[in-house]
């Protein structure tokens, strides 16, 4: 398992109390035993699923799900279907992508990942790809959109000219009984329809995203996968002590920076883990970005300065075994020496990607037990726009991205001026679909913006679960210029700059 240490600096004493709350209030059993009176009443009334806790059973299905899943890979094998296309825009496509992107992840099987509909990315992605030995497999437990199906339909067509009938044996689904995925695959006759867990969100069901994709790559065996399994499980589980169970100490990191006035969890990460915060991001973001006692999460990679989120942020460094330690360790002493609370989670290897999703799924529930709040009740986006807003504002290294600038608000759009470097620069963020309307309503800013500055202008619109690599800033003088994503997981649906 990966090692993980906490040092709370400055909030030592209040981690120390968040600790004890969780001991006093044996949170760690109620949870073990689904025992419903962990959740406040008026939760377990709005959503049913709290009490029955399905999640705690996951762990024991995995032998049975990893059989599952060797036996479709041999019939597709001999079948010729040796590469995998992903067609999600959920959960899988972020677990997917965080484990390809590991210098030393093991790949048996070519893997292609499409979670976009621009018609460059699915280009691209294509050439990597011989239609005839694909498999395509589409995973959307309860949420599956417009854009899941144009990509089904684009290469549904492909391949029916290329194979005739045969091009329904290429495809797989994997969701709940009863959705519109499911009625459609039994309508196009998929080679095989997996049944999802139901009652469960899809950030929370991590064991079989990553067990699938380490399952399909032949990156781990299916022994080894169930051991680190029951590892995870009984580490998570435990009530020796605090210092046995990483599941507790992560919860009370999480609630105490929650309850502490430090609204952001800043994930310090080198290139190779940035994915994987993403999906970690989205897991925190979508449980606990909601009330007060919220907490956002944002990804900060390295090397960048920290000095904007110090006494505003805990801090969650990730690094991987080939990463740049002294990038790393030079970051680590930073935080020491100004006392600022942070927790370093170390990846060894690959399969460490589910084991340590795992861990922070139960962290996740237990402290959103803590916060008397719903973590399943994630189906809309958490992390407050107003948050986008302010990040905005301050994309530059050494600006404090939390330092709020004039604006013009109202209900459907917000926009921002500031000045960087005598470069004056106008976004807008919007809170609409990429409708008539919206182009008709940021016309008059478009050439408000023109006069101004004589600058050209842009409409980049980005959304779904998979994240935002960063932003595209054009300003007079430079065509398009890149800009590091400061910025919040689920902040950002549509920006205009």
């Amino acid at each position: 398992m990966p090692k993980q240490e906490i040092v709370a600096g400055q909030l030592q004493q209040p981690f120390q109390r968040e600790l004890q709350h969780y001991l006093e209030g044996r949170m760690v059993q109620l949870l073990w035993a689904k025992d419903s009176s962990l959740w406040p009443k008026e939760l377990i009334h709005s959503n049913p699923a709290l009490a029955k806790m399905d999640w705690v059973s996951l762990p024991d299905g995995m032998a049975q799900f990893l059989e599952s899943v060797s036996q479709f890979l041999v019939s597709a094998d001999a079948d010729g279907l040796v590469d995998h296309a992903l067609l999600t825009s959920e959960s899988l496509n972020l677990s997917a992508r965080a484990f390809l992107d590991l210098p030393a992840a093991t790949r048996r099987r070519k893997v292609v990942i499409f979670d976009s509909t621009a018609p460059e990315t699915i280009q691209n992605n294509k050439q990597q790809l011989d239609l005839r030995q694909t498999l395509f497999v589409l995973s959307n437990k309860a949420h599956y959109g417009l854009r899941d199906h144009c990509l089904f339909l684009y290469f549904r067509e492909k391949l029916q000219a290329l194979l005739g009938n045969r091009a329904s044996r290429h495809f797989l689904s994997e969701t709940e009984p009863g959705t519109y995925l499911a009625t459609i695959s039994r309508g196009y006759t998929f080679r095989e329809i997996r049944p999802d867990v139901t009652a469960i969100p899809a950030t929370y069901c991590s064991l079989m995203q990553f067990g699938g994709v380490l399952t399909a790559t032949a990156a781990a065996p299916a022994e080894e996968i169930i051991a680190a399994v029951r590892q995870i499980q009984t580490s998570c589980s435990s009530t020796d002590s605090p210092d046995a169970n990483p599941a507790l100490q992560l919860a009370a990191f999480l609630t105490c920076s929650a309850l502490g006035r430090r609204p952001y969890l800043a994930f310090l990460v080198s290139p190779s883990l940035i994915a994987y915060a993403r999906r970690l991001a989205q897991l925190v973001g979508g449980s606990m970005a909601q009330g007060s006692a919220g907490l956002i999460p944002i990804i900060w990679p390295l090397p960048s300065p920290t000095d904007g989120l110090q006494r505003r942020a805990m801090f969650a460094v990730l690094s991987y075994k080939g990463d740049d330690h002294a990038e790393i360790n030079k970051t680590i002493s930073e935080l020491q020496s100004n006392a600022e609370p942070f927790i370093h989670i170390r990846i060894e290897d690959p399969a460490d990607l589910l084991t340590e999703t795992f861990k922070w799924e139960a962290a996740t529930i237990l402290a959103c037990a803590r916060l008397a709040s719903d973590p399943f009740d994630i189906d809309q986006s958490r992390v407050p726009r107003a948050f986008g807003r302010e990040i905005l504002e301050q994309l530059a290294h050494g600006n404090n991205p939390l330092q709020r600038s004039a604006r013009i608000t109202n209900s459907f759009l917000d926009l921002n001026i500031e000045s960087h470097r005598g470069a004056a620069k106008f976004p807008a963020h919007s809170r609409t679909g990429p409708t008539r309307e919206l182009d008709h309503r940021h016309s008059p800013h478009r050439g408000t913006a023109r006069k101004i500055r004589r600058a050209p202008q842009s409409a980049e619109h980005h959304s779904g679960a998979a994240g935002i690599n960063g932003l595209w800033a054009l300003r007079r003088g430079v065509r398009r210029t890149f800009l590091p994503p400061f910025f919040a997981l689920w902040s950002f649906d549509h920006i205009y700059d």
